[in-house]
């Protein structure tokens, strides 16, 4: 029985320092419908491979974006649903969707939407996911 106390404090200490420390995702594709093709192909070149992070609580995710040149940027997504959170400034919106395994992160994708039309994404996947 005692062991079986320790093991679930384990548990739950390790989980609590995993959400409070955030978790790490590579961007691995970048769209965007709104600019010219010589920028978009800028932007790629320093978007793929920069690193991402999300905090989870409750009802909101962190995202937080380390651009290979440049400070971070972050945005508080609000929880729609168990895969689903949303941004939203004035008329445009960003919806974060998560691909999960059980409660496991894998990898998700960021849509962005100005006046209600998709103009860009932004998929991010965990280094070596299984």
């Amino acid at each position: 029985m005692k062991i079986l106390k320790i093991l679930l404090l384990f548990v739950a200490i390790f989980t609590c320092s995993e959400v409070a420390s955030g978790q790490t995702f590579k961007i691995i594709g970048y769209e965007n419908s709104n600019i010219s093709e010589s920028t978009l192909q800028k932007y790629k070149t320093e978007a793929l491979g920069s690193k991402l992070t999300l905090e989870i609580y409750s009802n909101d995710v962190k995202v937080t974006v380390y651009p290979k040149d440049g400070s971070p940027d972050s945005s508080v997504f609000t929880k729609e649903n168990n895969t689903t959170y949303v941004f939203t400034k004035g008329k445009d919106k960003a919806v974060l969707k998560l691909n999960l395994l059980v409660k496991y992160i894998r990898s998700g994708v960021i849509s962005v939407y100005e006046n209600n039309k998709l103009t860009g994404k932004i998929t991010f996947e965990r280094d070596g996911v299984f």
